[in-house]
């Protein structure tokens, strides 16, 4: 709510985010309705994926451009470009929501994201962008001061929720499509995927690890990164805080590649190499954590 407070105090036309304060709008209704009822997982897909219906048809934002990922010219989706932007916005939400398992996390990396998008934002002075993700960012750190664990306060003492995870991946969802697929082409498309990679790479490090032992995708499990690191001996407080600086990590590439205007092909293929990376470390983590949990389980 403090969003949409400030929103209407900010001075400048809304008339481009309309999409997006309608998504939004419907995000937040599911919200109370769950908080009251608690809704199905499938009523709460059909929720995201309306409200990503209303930012691609109302709102205008596509995923109709990857860029020169393959050195080939950019990719263009043409047709399959509203299908798409659906699937990524749905997919993104969902990554972010696997997040919200450890005090801080969900939001920490939120920031992350809202606060590089407005840097690159600031880059190529797109000021009306910079206004509403230092909105989002002001807010957010305002949160966390509340949600993330210190040495003064355990635990947190206010939660974010499915719901409000859900409106946040939502509105970085809409910023990271409108800066990639600006006519200006100014901000390549494979500098914004560095900046939600961190997500990205859990969501498929869970799912391959899922698939492999036959489980369902988004079956709840503590199989996430952030619960090996907590069962390998982390405090929450240090696990977060280093999840949170890969996440920033791995957006500063993209901001660095983006300033430098490296070739999106190379961009792509380093991309590949860091999720091959992560996979790596989260085996190398899994691995003996799983193997010392069994060996302590009783006979």
């Amino acid at each position: 709510f403090g969003f949409c407070f400030a929103l209407l105090v900010l001075g400048q036309s809304l008339q481009a985010y309309r999409g997006m304060i309608a998504g939004s709008s419907l995000l937040i209704l599911m919200g109370v309705v769950d908080d009251f009822k608690e809704l199905r997982p499938r009523l709460r897909l059909i929720g995201q994926v309306l409200a990503a219906i209303f930012l691609t048809a109302w709102g205008g934002k596509l995923v109709s451009n990857l860029g020169d990922i393959f050195f080939m010219g950019d990719v263009q989706l043409a047709m399959w470009a509203f299908p798409v932007t659906v699937i990524c916005i749905v997919g993104f939400i969902n990554s972010m929501n696997m997040l919200d398992g450890q005090d801080g996390l969900a939001g920490g990396v939120a920031l992350t994201q809202s606060f590089l998008l407005f840097l690159l934002a600031t880059q190529e002075h797109l000021h009306g962008d910079m206004r509403m993700l230092v909105i989002i960012s002001v807010i957010l750190m305002v949160f966390l001061s509340f949600n993330m664990r210190t040495p003064l306060r355990r635990k947190a003492s206010i939660f974010m929720g499915d719901s409000g995870i859900t409106f946040v991946a939502f509105l970085i969802s809409w910023f990271a499509i409108e800066l990639s697929q600006a006519d200006a082409a100014l901000i390549r498309p494979m500098s914004i995927l560095w900046i939600l990679a961190f997500p990205l790479f859990d969501l498929v490090a869970v799912s391959l690890h899922r698939l492999s032992n036959g489980k369902p995708v988004f079956q709840a499990s503590r199989d996430h990164f952030h619960h090996l690191l907590h069962v390998a001996g982390l405090s929450v407080e240090l696990s977060t805080f280093l999840l949170c600086m890969l996440s920033f990590g791995l957006g500063g590439i993209g901001l660095i590649m983006n300033a430098y205007h490296v070739v999106e092909g190379w961009q792509f293929l380093s991309f590949i190499g860091a999720l091959i990376l992560y996979l790596v470390l989260v085996k190398c983590v899994r691995d003996p954590v799983m193997k010392a949990v069994l060996e302590n389980e009783p006979a």
